[in-house]
Parts: C-alpha cells; sequence; structure tokens
C-alpha cells in the first residue's frame, strides 16, 4: 500500500515492484507446488480423506481445465457439501463426478472426469516400494496426466517455481543410495520436505528502488538511505547465547560468539558502524510499548542525534481512498430492487415471505438472487436430515388413523406400528441418498426414532381430549399472493368431532416462537397462511406448532376456545390477551383478519421491491444465509463513528439508529 500501491490489485500480484526482501520463502508455500503436491497425495490416497482436502484440490486453478470447467466445478463443490460425508475415499469422489456427469443436470466436467480417472489409475496401480528415482518418474507421469500445472500461461514467477520443482525432483532421485526402496507415501513426504527447505526467490527484472535487508546482510552496493527498525534495549545488542555442548568458561576467555554480554557488545558495535557508513542518511527506529509492556531504546544509540521534527508517516490505502473518494464517486442512498413482475417465478415459499417480515435485504440476496451459504458437510445425518425424519414416521403412522384407534391400541400393536413407520421411512430416504447408510447407523437411528416417537404419542397426542381424525399429513397447496406464486406444505391437519380442524407444523428444534403472530411483521407466516388463505371456508379451532424432542415436547400455539390443544394458549384466557391484546383481537375472525392482512402488507412489500437492511432484532437472522452480504459491522461501525460517513459523504448514514 505505501511501497507500491500500483500493485494492490490482485491482477498486479506478480508484476515487477519498487521494493524486494532479501529473504526467499520454502518453494513448498508456492501456490502452484502446493497443488502439485496435493495432486500426487491424493492419486496415491488409498484410505479416507476430509472433504475440505477434496474441495481445496477441486477448486485449485493448477490442474485439468481448471478455468474452462471453473463453473461447473464451483457446482460440484456445493453439491458435495450437501450429499458427501464429511470423509470420503478418492475412489466415492470420482463416482460422485461420474454420477454429476450423467445426472438430471448434469455438469460439464468432462475433463475433470478424465484427468481425475487417469491419475487414480495410475496412482493406484503402482507397486508398494519403489526407488526414490523411480518414484521421481512417476510423480512426473501422474502430474502430466492432470494436466498439472494448467490449461493458462504461467506468469514468471510461477514457471521459475516449476524449474525449482524439478530439481526437488532430482534431489529426491539421488536418494537412491541412501534410502533404498521406500514406500509411496515416504516418497511424497520426502518431495515435500526437500520443497520445503529449497528457498524460492524469484529473481527481479530490475534492480528495486527499496531492498528490505537482515541487520547482518550487505547491500551489493551504496545505499541513498537507510532506515533500521528494531532497535530496542531487549534486542540490540542481542542477548548472549553460549554453545551448551562447550564449557561457558573456556567459551567467555577465547571470545567465541554468543558467549556472553561483552562479546555481543563489541558485535554489535561493530555492525552499528558498518550501517552508519552505509548511507549518507541513516534512520534508527525503536518501539514505545510492545502491548502494555513499556519498552527502552537500545543504549548504543545514546551517541545517536535524535529526529526532533519526527518522521512523517504514509497514509495507508484506506485512508487514501477515504480523503479522494468524494472526488470520484457519487453516493446513492438505494435499497429498492426490480419490482416483481406479473408471472415472474419467485422459488422460496414461506421462507420467502419469513425473510422479508425479517429483513427485507435477506429476502432479496437470498431468494431472489439465489444466494446461498455452502452446506457444512457432516459425518451421518444433519440436524435438518434429522428432522426430515422425524416428519417421515409421523406421516406414515397417522395414515388412517384416529386418535380414539391409537389410544385403544396394546402395548404391542402401538411399538409394532411405530416400528413399520420408522422401517420405512428409513427405507425411502436410504434410497434417495448418494450413499446408502451402513446396516449398524441405521439401525441406531431406527431406534432414535422409535424413542422419540413413542414418546411423543403416548406423552402429548394421546392426552389430548378431544377425538379426531387425521384428515391431511404433508398437504402440499399453492396459492397466489400480490401476484406472488407460494408454495405450502402443511404437515398434518386434524379434523376435531365437531368439523373444526386443527393445523400443526412439526417442529425439532428450539426456537419456535408463535408470539409474533400479533406482531405487524409476522416473521412465522406458515401456519397463519393456511388458516388465512387456504382453508377460507373451514373452520379453524387452533394453529399449534407440535415440538417434537425428547427432553421437550409439546404443543404451542393459540386456539379459538380452551382445551382444544393441550398447551395452545386459548385467546380468551389471560395468557392469549397478554398476546393478542383485546382492543386489537376482540374475536377469533379478528385474529385471521389479522393475519391475513399482515401477510397481504408483506407480499406487497416484496413485490415493490423493498430490499432494505432492516430488522427488529439482530438474533431473528440467526439462519440467514446470506450475512456477509448485509455487511452488519460495517453498519455498526458507521453509527458508533459517524465521523467516517461524514468525512466520506457529508452526512450521517441513511436508515435510523441500527437495530
Amino acid at each position: 500500500e505505501a511501497f507500491h500501491p500500483d500493485c494492490v490489485t490482485p491482477m498486479l500480484a506478480q508484476a515487477s515492484r519498487r521494493y524486494d526482501f532479501s529473504l526467499g520463502v520454502p518453494l513448498s508455500s508456492q501456490p502452484i507446488i502446493t497443488a502439485g503436491l496435493n495432486l500426487l497425495r491424493f492419486g496415491l490416497q488409498r484410505q479416507a480423506i476430509p472433504q475440505a482436502e477434496i474441495s481445496e484440490l477441486l477448486l485449485n486453478p493448477y490442474w485439468s481445465a481448471a478455468f474452462s470447467e471453473a463453473d461447473a466445478r464451483a457446482q460440484l463443490d456445493a453439491s458435495m457439501r450437501e450429499w458427501l460425508p464429511l470423509t470420503l475415499t478418492p475412489q466415492r469422489f470420482q463416482h460422485f463426478v461420474q454420477k454429476s456427469l450423467n445426472g438430471e443436470r448434469p455438469l460439464l466436467l468432462a475433463a475433470l472426469s478424465q484427468d481425475l480417472q487417469a491419475l487414480l489409475r495410475l496412482g493406484q496401480s503402482q507397486s508398494a516400494r519403489k526407488l526414490p528415482s523411480a518414484w521421481a518418474t512417476v510423480f512426473r507421469d501422474m502430474l502430466h496426466e492432470t494436466h498439472w500445472p494448467g490449461e493458462r500461461s504461467l506468469s514468471s514467477h510461477e514457471y521459475q517455481a516449476r524449474q525449482s520443482f524439478e530439481k526437488s525432483l532430482k534431489s529426491l532421485a539421488d536418494l537412491d543410495p541412501l534410502s533404498g526402496s521406500i514406500h509411496a507415501s515416504d516418497a511424497i513426504k520426502r518431495l515435500a520436505q526437500l520443497c520445503k527447505e529449497q528457498i524460492f526467490q524469484p529473481e527481479a527484472a530490475d534492480m528495486p528502488q527499496l531492498q528490505v535487508l537482515g541487520m547482518l546482510e550487505a547491500a551489493a552496493e551504496p545505499l541513498d538511505a537507510m532506515w533500521v527498525m528494531g532497535m530496542n534495549d531487549h534486542v540490540w545488542p542481542p542477548a548472549p547465547n553460549p554453545n551448551p555442548l562447550l564449557p561457558a568458561q573456556l567459551q567467555r576467555a577465547v571470545g567465541t560468539p554468543n558467549a556472553d554480554s561483552r562479546v555481543q557488545m563489541e558485535f554489535a558495535e561493530a555492525i552499528q558502524r558498518r550501517l552508519l557508513a552505509s548511507a549518507s542518511k541513516v534512520v534508527f527506529s525503536s518501539a514505545q510499548k510492545d502491548g502494555e509492556r513499556m519498552l527502552r531504546t537500545s543504549p548504543l544509540l545514546h551517541d545517536v542525534a535524535l529526529e526532533e521534527e519526527g518522521v512523517p508517516l504514509f497514509a495507508t490505502l484506506a485512508e487514501t481512498l477515504a480523503v479522494d473518494a468524494p472526488k470520484h464517486l457519487h453516493f446513492l442512498d438505494d435499497a429498492r430492487a426490480p419490482e416483481i413482475q406479473e408471472g415472474e417465478h419467485v422459488s422460496g415459499g414461506t421462507g420467502l415471505l419469513k425473510a422479508q417480515a425479517i429483513c427485507p435485504a435477506w429476502a432479496f440476496y437470498q431468494y431472489r438472487l439465489h444466494a446461498r451459504a455452502l452446506k457444512a458437510p457432516v459425518n451421518g445425518l444433519d440436524a435438518m436430515e434429522r428432522g426430515t425424519l422425524v416428519h417421515a414416521v409421523l406421516e406414515r403412522f397417522w395414515a388412517d388413523r384416529r386418535l380414539s384407534e391409537v389410544k385403544a391400541m396394546p402395548v404391542e400393536s402401538l411399538d409394532a406400528a411405530v416400528t413399520e413407520a420408522t422401517d420405512q421411512a428409513l427405507a425411502v430416504f436410504n434410497e434417495e441418498r448418494d450413499a446408502s447408510l451402513s446396516e449398524p447407523f441405521i439401525a441406531l437411528e431406527r431406534e432414535r426414532l422409535r424413542k422419540l416417537t413413542l414418546a411423543w404419542l403416548r406423552e402429548v397426542e394421546m392426552q389430548r381430549s378431544m377425538d379426531f381424525a387425521v384428515t391431511a399429513r404433508e398437504q402440499e397447496n399453492r396459492i397466489t399472493l400480490e401476484g406472488i406464486s407460494i408454495r405450502l406444505v402443511l404437515d398434518r391437519i386434524d379434523t376435531l368431532e365437531d368439523g373444526s380442524l386443527v393445523l400443526l407444523d412439526y417442529k425439532t428444534g428450539r426456537q419456535n416462537n408463535y408470539r409474533n403472530w400479533a406482531d405487524a411483521r409476522i416473521t412465522e407466516p406458515q401456519l397463519p397462511i393456511y388458516a388465512a388463505f387456504v382453508l377460507t371456508d373451514s373452520d379453524v379451532a387452533a394453529v399449534c406448532f407440535a415440538q417434537v424432542r425428547i427432553d421437550d415436547n409439546g404443543f404451542m400455539g393459540i386456539s379459538r376456545d380452551a382445551d382444544v390443544v393441550p398447551g395452545a394458549v386459548a385467546l380468551s384466557d389471560a395468557r392469549g390477551r397478554k398476546i393478542f391484546a383485546e382492543a386489537d383481537f376482540p374475536d377469533w375472525p379478528s385474529v385471521l383478519t389479522h393475519w391475513r392482512n399482515s401477510i397481504e402488507n408483506i407480499a406487497r412489500e416484496l413485490k415493490s421491491g423493498e430490499a432494505a437492511i432492516r430488522f427488529e432484532d439482530e438474533k431473528k437472522l440467526a439462519y440467514c444465509e446470506v450475512l456477509p452480504l448485509l455487511r452488519l459491522p460495517e453498519r455498526l461501525l458507521q453509527f458508533e463513528r459517524p465521523e467516517l460517513t461524514e468525512k466520506m459523504h457529508g452526512q450521517k448514514p441513511a436508515g435510523g439508529e441500527p437495530r
């Protein structure tokens, strides 16, 4: 930013600079070399490895058709995170790539598939032990099969790194007399160690104007000026460090390097005299503090004149942009997206309306621009998949059953019915997976589902006083709100003896809040939408979450009358009136009217393109997949330091106080 600001942009990352560091870096730290070593490890690997390593290799630009197939690789990575476990073998990844080529929406990954097959075929066919020279030949062949280092032209730095890698391969081949035949894993380790030990310093085209040197290094020619940093007393002169294998008294007597403080002082004075003679202007500087610890200047600087005026500091890139911004930029507070046109498809279902109610920008980014967070791979099943299985078991159990029938079932019959529903749900779920679950895992999951379902039926469902028949399970409907098509799936509808309906939504998590149903912006809209828009000609008596958990199960919601559903709050009760004030909700129809009006307002706002970053409680954004796009830390900084915004464009940030 200070020495050569023109090279800050990524496209000039390897351009010639005005400055140069004298000390190189390990060859293994170069991205092109890291890619080559990772390809070799992957090709020879027979055991399962973390998916993160495969993902890093998949997105690496230094092999196969990385640029022409970049989009398809990114899609494959996202799909892999969703469908594959936390660890997998290279063969299973190869099978997944082949499946992606032939699926309903095939990915254009022909080159990746071909190179991956060639890499694994060559790597997996090698004998267990070879001479290092033979492994060096195999490694060259494996990298050639994958078209390493990629399809684009190499930069000067990358070309030099590749040439240095050839030297490391030759050094590996020279180990034949010393090591004899070695295993593949040992050969990879030796090659990686050789790359780590080899210092890589790209050749500069021109002599740099600024050189960063170590204290003991000498410049090739006289310098115009020199700045020596870190001249504190605990650093300069260096602390004694005698050789532990020789008598300390003998070392002090003959004055060996690092023997004692006297030797170190003489050494530091000699170096400092050389530094003072290296340039016409020399500046020494020292730190005042290290954290909270106060520091002192080296005693060797007491005879050096102190700079009275101080040294001007360079502005950082951010400070430079902040000063120059008003000259080049126009500021526009635009929180409105394009309106949704008639017939335009916007996916998301009730999740779309929920996001719009919590934060309009969330709905815009995630459901209209289709931004998504990448899934985190897990071994086994994640929380969403476990919840899906619970839904499937309860759906099958309640097929053609009434509560009275369930209460009359003997213990053995109830257990058998739950087991049958569990086995059916697991069988269907297992068929839809990319790789089937193991039998031990299925047995554990079957037992978990059985215990959870039996506890739910005995402790909650069978305690209900009103008999009912389950008349709808996982019922799908599609409605249109303000021209926006919304897909709904309701978990269950119970029909009571008097013909009234109870709407249920299964929940296996903890954060189930129905109190927002009385708010102007309903943030859990699925059940209110069903009650107010789908079942307008029916007698809805209650809408409830069915919280299915081993440790905390029960119904949560609102009912028209008392004792309709245990756990649901009756509208006329004192608890109900704390949520639904009588002045605003005198009766049950007024609740349904409120739901209709509130949801229509949200849909109207969505259609108009409202996309502001506006929310009441940041905790409600816990499941937002586009949090980085909301840039909440930057907005908070704007309100904490309004002078930054005023300096940029002469006004305070729009949108009111952060909430």
